[in-house]
């Protein structure tokens, strides 16, 4: 009886660490389609003429990468 619940606890960790690396995974892909929308957009934008909103579009999209890695640098050091 015992082996039978270990084997499941086995399991049931096995797929909570497939699914967590799924959940990385797909939210890397997004951030990444994201990131590359808003600096596409942006060299759009300055290709058109439009430098000032251009160059305002690229840098949300790098405070917004700068933002989110110190914020999960600063919540991750508590988890250690």
């Amino acid at each position: 009886m015992s082996e039978r619940e270990q084997e499941m606890n086995h399991g049931t960790v096995k797929r909570r660490d497939i699914l967590g690396f799924i959940h990385s995974l797909c939210a890397l892909v997004v951030t990444t389609l994201i990131i590359l929308t808003f600096v596409g957009g942006g060299v759009f934008l300055i290709h058109s003429g439009k430098s000032m909103e251009g160059f305002g579009t690229i840098g949300v999209a790098i405070a917004s990468v700068i933002g989110v890695l110190r914020y999960r640098a600063t919540h991750s050091e508590g988890k250690k």
